[in-house]
C-alpha cells in the first residue's frame, strides 16, 4: 500500500499475493476495504441442492480485457452487510468465450460468501479480479488425459472439455452424491458435443466401487494421463487405487486449487508437483554422480579432452550461459513480471538439476583455490535448489524454512556468479587460468 496500492486487485498484481490459488485474497480485500476488479452482472441460476452456476458479465456489455486459460481461476468479490466478501473460483466457461465468466459454486450457507448468493436471486452487481493460474500446464497434448472427478471439483475437467484448445480427454468417470443432478447434467453437457464418453457413479461417499474399476480402467486404456478433480479424501483413494492397477504416478496428476473458508485460516502450502519433484531428485542424483566421478582415479582419454583450449573454452562458455540464464527468473520476479516469472520456474529447476553435467564436462575434479571454492559452491547450490520449499509439506514450518533457505540460495548464487566472471577475467588476463 506504500507503494500506491488501493485495492486487492493491485496488491495482489504489483506483490503476487493471492495469485497462486488466492486463498489470501480476502485478507487483502478486508486490508483494503476494496476489492478492486471488474465491476460485473452476476447472473445466479440454482441447479439442484446447493449448488449454483453463475454467470458474470461486464455491465457496459463490453467483453473483458483479459483472456483466461483452461483451469485458471478469478476472484468474485461481492458486497455483504460486513463490506466485501472475496473468494477465489474455477472458471468452467471456456477461454474463447470473451464475453463471459462462467462459475460452478457450492453455495454453503455457513460461509460469507454462501450466504451472500444464496439471499441473492437472478441478477446480482459484483466485481471479479483479473484471471489467474493454469491447471493444465503439465498435461500433455499429444496424449489423452482421464478425468475422475468428484462433486463440485469437476471445474477443472469443465474448463478442459469447453476450451477448443483443451487436451483430448479419452473418458470421464464421475462420482456425485445423490442429491447432485444438476451436476450431472452440466457434465454431461460438456461432453456432448466431443463425444466423450461418461460415467456417473451416484453414492453417498464419493469413490470409485472398488479397486477392480481401477485395473479395468487401466488396462482398457494404456498410456494415457488421469487428473483426479475432487477432495482430498477423493484424491488420495484414487491414487491409492491407480497405484494399485500399476499406473506410473508421472501419469497421475491432481487439482491443487484450494482457498481458506475464513479470513483467519493460513494458507494452504503448494504441493510440489510431480515435475518438480523429478527435476529435484535429478539434481541430487547428479551431484552425487559429480562427487563419485571427482575421487575416481584420472581417466586419460577425458583429462586430455580436457586440456584442450578448445574443450575448456567451449564447456566454460555454456556453464557462464547457464549461470546468467539462472538469473533470468528472479530478474523477473523482482521486476514485478510474475506471470512470465511462473511459466520460466520449471525450466529455472530443470537447468539448475542439469547444472552439474557441465561443471563435470568442465572440471573433473575439485583442483585447488579458487576453482576448488568454485566448485563447491556450484554443487551445493544445487543440493540447495533441489531442497527448496516445496519439500516442506506444512505452510507455517515452510515459512521458516524460506527464512533460511531463501538468503542463502541467493547468497550462493551471487558468490558463484561474482568468483565465475573473476575466473573468467583471469584466465583472459594470464591465459592460463586461475587456481
Amino acid at each position: 500500500m506504500a507503494a500506491g496500492c488501493a485495492t486487492a486487485d493491485e496488491i495482489s498484481a504489483s506483490t503476487g499475493a493471492a495469485s497462486y490459488c488466492g486463498s489470501c485474497i480476502q485478507a487483502l480485500t478486508t486490508l483494503t476495504g476494496d476489492p478492486g476488479g471488474t465491476p460485473v452482472v452476476a447472473e445466479i441460476e440454482r441447479i439442484g441442492g446447493d449448488l449454483l452456476v453463475v454467470t458474470l458479465k461486464p455491465i457496459d456489455g463490453a467483453n473483458f480485457p483479459q483472456r483466461h486459460v483452461s483451469g485458471g481461476h478469478v476472484v468474485l468479490s461481492i458486497k455483504d452487510e460486513k463490506g466485501w466478501v472475496s473468494r477465489p473460483y474455477t472458471i468452467t466457461s471456456p477461454p474463447e468465450e470473451v464475453d463471459r465468466r462462467v462459475l460452478v459454486v457450492r453455495c454453503l450457507t455457513s460461509g460469507r460468501m454462501g450466504r451472500v448468493l444464496a439471499r441473492s436471486h437472478g441478477n446480482a452487481r459484483a466485481r471479479i479480479g483479473t484471471p489467474r493460474g493454469d491447471a493444465f500446464a503439465r498435461l500433455k497434448r499429444r496424449r489423452a488425459t482421464a478425468f475422475l472427478v468428484a462433486g463440485v471439483g469437476l471445474t477443472p475437467a469443465l474448463a478442459a472439455l469447453r476450451a477448443k484448445n483443451g487436451p483430448p480427454v479419452a473418458f470421464v468417470h464421475a462420482s456425485f452424491r445423490e442429491q447432485e443432478p444438476g451436476l450431472e447434467r452440466v457434465l454431461a453437457d460438456a461432453c456432448a458435443p466431443r463425444n466423450v464418453p461418461i460415467t456417473v457413479l451416484n453414492c453417498k461417499v464419493v469413490g470409485l466401487q472398488s479397486a477392480s474399476d481401477f485395473t479395468t480402467l487401466a488396462r482398457k486404456h494404456p498410456g494415457i494421463d488421469w487428473f483426479i478433480c475432487g477432495p482430498v479424501g477423493y484424491e488420495k483413494a484414487v491414487r491409492i487405487g491407480l497405484r494399485a492397477a500399476g499406473v506410473s504416478s508421472a501419469r497421475v496428476h491432481a487439482e491443487q486449487f484450494v482457498a481458506s473458508s475464513l479470513p483467519g485460516d493460513s494458507p494452504p502450502a503448494r504441493i510440489r508437483t510431480q515435475a518438480e519433484n523429478n527435476w529435484a531428485k535429478t539434481g541430487l542424483w547428479l551431484v552425487a554422480a559429480w562427487c563419485a566421478w571427482a575421487v575416481l582415479p584420472p581417466y586419460e582419454a577425458w583429462s586430455e579432452w580436457q586440456s584442450s583450449d578448445a574443450w575448456r573454452t567451449t564447456t566454460g562458455l555454456i556453464l557462464i550461459a547457464l549461470i546468467a540464464w539462472q538469473w533470468v527468473f528472479p530478474s523477473l520476479r523482482g521486476r514485478g513480471g510474475l506471470g512470465r516469472a511462473r511459466r520460466l520456474e520449471l525450466w529455472h529447476r530443470a537447468i539448475g538439476a542439469l547444472s552439474p553435467i557441465a561443471l563435470l564436462l568442465h572440471q573433473r575434479d575439485l583442483a585447488h583455490g579458487l576453482l576448488c571454492t568454485l566448485s563447491i559452491l556450484f554443487v551445493a547450490n544445487t543440493i540447495v535448489g533441489s531442497l527448496d520449499k516445496t519439500c516442506v509439506s506444512d505452510a507455517s514450518h515452510r515459512e521458516r524454512y524460506m527464512k533460511f533457505w531463501l538468503p542463502t540460495h541467493v547468497a550462493t548464487s551471487c558468490l558463484i556468479t561474482a568468483l565465475s566472471v573473476w575466473h573468467v577475467i583471469m584466465v583472459v588476463t594470464y591465459r592460463g587460468g586461475a587456481s
